[in-house]
C-alpha cells in the first residue's frame, strides 16, 4: 500500500496515527515517517497492519516482501564475494 492508501485506511477504520504512537509509545511523527516509508519499525508497523485489519507484508510490501529479501541477500553475497576476490 502506499502512503495514501495506509492513510485512508486508518482513517476508515477510525484509528488516527496518534492512537498508533500511543499503542507503541512512539511520537506520532515516528509514526508518520514509518508510513511514508522513512523509518522502519516492525513494532508500529505491524500495530498499523493490525489497526486496519490487513497483512503487514500486504501494507508495507517493501520491506516484507519475501522476493525483494532474496535479491537484497543475492546483492550483499556478490558484494561479498567481489571483495573477497579483491584482496
Amino acid at each position: 500500500m502506499d502512503p495514501v492508501q495506509i492513510k485512508n485506511a486508518l482513517k476508515d477504520a477510525g484509528i488516527s496515527q496518534s492512537d498508533i504512537a500511543r499503542a507503541c509509545q512512539v511520537t506520532p511523527g515516528h509514526v508518520h515517517r514509518v508510513i511514508l516509508g522513512m523509518s522502519i519499525s516492525h513494532p508500529v508497523q505491524a500495530v498499523i497492519a493490525a489497526a486496519i485489519e490487513r497483512p503487514v507484508e500486504e501494507v508495507f510490501p517493501k520491506r516484507y516482501s519475501s522476493k525483494r529479501s532474496v535479491a537484497r541477500i543475492r546483492e550483499l553475497a556478490r558484494v561479498a564475494e567481489d571483495a573477497r576476490a579483491a584482496r
